[in-house]
This record gives structure tokens, C-alpha cells and sequence, in this order.
């Protein structure tokens, strides 16, 4: 049974890793660093959106133009970001993930 598994799982991603060295330096890190970034944008939108729902009640007790409201605003512009560096930067990886 870990013979199976070490064949079907640690093989394959020990092969990956001796290839990586021809790929060159910057190309991996630069698809390190956006796989990273892919992986935190949601986490990122999820807690931002998290925030905009918890400072609704006081912005709209506050009304336009309350701080409570500015906070809203900043955060909810905070969520947007995070949702559209997804969108953005996700076919960037899909077309260097295709080479």
C-alpha cells in the first residue's frame, strides 16, 4: 500500500522538481509568487467581505458620509480588489501553466 501510494504520488512531484531547474530561475519564482497570490486572493475576499457585512448596521445608522460609511466604502472597495485580482490574474496562470 506505500509502495502504491510512493509510486502514484511522490514520484511524479520528484520528477516535477528535477525538471523545474530547466525552467529557469525567474519563470518558477515568478509562478511561485502568483500561485501564492491565487491562493490568498480568496481568503483575502472572503475576511474583506466579512468586514463589509459586520460595518453595515453602523454605516447605515451613521448615513452617507459617517465614518461608519467611509469604513464600509473602504473595505467594500478592499473586497472588490480581491475579487478582480482573482479574475485577472487566474488566465495568466492558466496560460503559463499551458506553456
Amino acid at each position: 500500500m506505500i509502495r502504491t501510494w510512493h509510486t502514484a504520488a511522490v514520484v511524479p512531484r520528484i520528477s516535477i522538481l528535477r525538471l523545474l531547474p530547466t525552467a529557469g530561475p525567474a519563470l518558477v519564482a515568478t509562478l511561485i509568487m502568483l500561485n501564492l497570490v491565487l491562493g490568498l486572493l480568496p481568503v483575502a475576499f472572503v475576511v474583506a467581505t466579512s468586514i463589509v457585512v459586520g460595518h453595515v448596521p453602523a454605516a447605515v445608522t451613521g448615513g452617507v458620509g459617517s465614518p461608519a460609511w467611509d469604513t464600509l466604502v473602504r473595505e467594500f472597495l478592499l473586497a472588490a480588489v480581491a475579487f478582480c485580482g482573482q479574475h485577472l490574474l487566474a488566465p495568466a496562470q492558466r496560460r503559463s501553466a499551458s506553456g
